[in-house]
């Protein structure tokens, strides 16, 4: 394990052992082994405090999952001394942020009259009242040929809450770890089951803004932040209305790292009434993954690929950009260009 200390809440908490062994040297000219000796004990105490305070962090997350009907989640860390990220808030559901803010805007009802579970095989369920088409097969997969946002029943449909079509409003059924990684230390999230092509993994949740907040706070952040973290949520026309920030608030979504090359998509998808300018955001398997594989996705889908010539271009336009270091193989290099300049 690396014995690097990295967790300032830790450090501040163990700063006196470290200031008292370093005394002994200077004062008593000690070998330069007394403080190894020293900093091997403190270390020690370190990884206990962390896998302490790890194991409660899980235990928190997986009170709200349990709450949801949702799988475990699994924290482990064995590169490292960090501990649960600073600041963050585990939620299960995301929310307005200023509730006042939130207007609902008219689109047909999500409502319909299929009994039991009935929905699938039903010519008039909610894709079709929506002018779409089923997006899940009888396994609740999404189905390769289904495009554009995802219309599930809601809770003023007549089926079964175990119809087919309620996969993002039955929440994460699929086991997932937290699992800290080398180079870079970061954490990233792996499945501990194999998922088919089309299997919902999880919703991306966090706190819902207003444009004018948004503006604000992607000034505050900056764009290398604020591409991963701050996603626009769209009218079915494209328009913009809300953004979602998972950046103190959100789930184990908020740990899927970026690439160019993800085995997750994310998909917009409608589960209740009046909410097209604020649809949810779920992430569903692109391919078959095997179990420990780690889960990505792209943040910024963009056909455009920049070799060494157009980085030199951007750097010399005075455009904001933000280059992408996902070692995919066919990595896009920049994962954001700001247009609007």
């Amino acid at each position: 394990m690396n014995s690097t200390v990295n967790v300032k809440y830790l450090l501040q908490k163990y700063k006196s052992q470290f200031d008292e062994a370093q005394a002994t040297v200077v004062n008593t000219k000690s070998a330069r082994h007394d403080i190894y000796v020293e900093m091997e004990i403190s270390t020690q105490t370190l990884r206990e405090q962390q896998m302490r305070a790890l194991k409660r962090w899980q235990e928190e997350m997986n009170e709200k999952c349990a709450a949801k009907g949702e799988e475990a989640i699994l924290v482990t860390n064995n590169v490292d001394l960090e501990g649960p990220p600073v600041g963050f808030r585990f939620i299960s559901d995301r929310f307005f942020n200023d509730p006042a803010d939130y207007s609902p805007v008219d689109q047909n009802e999500l409502k319909c009259e299929c009994r039991g579970r009935a929905c699938r095989s039903s010519v008039d369920c909610c894709p079709q009242l929506n002018h779409s088409m089923p997006a899940y097969d009888v396994f609740g997969r999404l189905v390769p040929e289904h495009k554009g946002p995802i219309f599930e029943c809601s809770d003023l449909c007549k089926c079964s809450k175990t119809c087919v079509n309620r996969q993002l409003q039955n929440g994460r059924q699929v086991t997932l770890e937290l699992l800290r990684a080398q180079s870079p230390y970061q954490w990233t999230v792996r499945t501990l089951r194999d998922l088919k092509k089309g299997t919902f993994v999880t919703e991306i949740v966090g706190e819902v803004l207003d444009l004018h907040e948004a503006a604000h706070r992607l000034a505050s952040y900056g764009p290398k932040h604020a591409v991963t973290n701050l996603l626009e949520l769209r009218y079915s026309d494209g328009r913009p209305r809300y953004a979602l920030d998972k950046t103190l608030y959100g789930n184990i979504a908020n740990f899927i790292q970026h690439s160019c090359e993800p085995n997750l998509e994310m998909r917009l998808v409608y589960s209740e009434m009046h909410e097209e300018a604020a649809p949810r955001l779920a992430l569903f398997s692109v391919c078959d993954i095997p179990a420990h594989s780690l889960l990505t996705i792209d943040f910024r889908p963009d056909p455009a690929h920049y070799d060494d010539s157009e980085i030199k271009r951007l750097k010399k336009s005075g455009l904001d950009f933000v280059l992408c270091n996902c070692s995919a193989n066919r990595c896009r290099r920049v994962l954001w260009v700001d247009s609007k300049k």
